[in-house]
């Protein structure tokens, strides 16, 4: 599991508790590369925001811009 934080704009995550769409600064995003048991990586956008914990799931591309 790798996290490492970057720098810039904003992302917007859907937050389930409030039920829309939330932008965020990239500052507080951190992201994620999880090996899953079926051998698949699985790259994931991390942030919190008003105590809400969000997650969002991107491509390797993605992910990698954000590396």
């Amino acid at each position: 599991m790798v996290a490492k934080k970057v720098k810039n704009e904003m992302e917007t995550f859907y937050s389930v508790k409030v039920k829309k769409q939330v932008n965020v600064p990239i500052s507080n995003i951190t992201v994620q590369k999880t090996q899953m048991k079926n051998g698949r990586t699985s790259y994931m956008l991390r942030a919190e925001k008003d105590g809400n914990k969000l997650v969002k799931f991107v491509n390797k591309e993605t992910y990698q811009k954000y590396c």
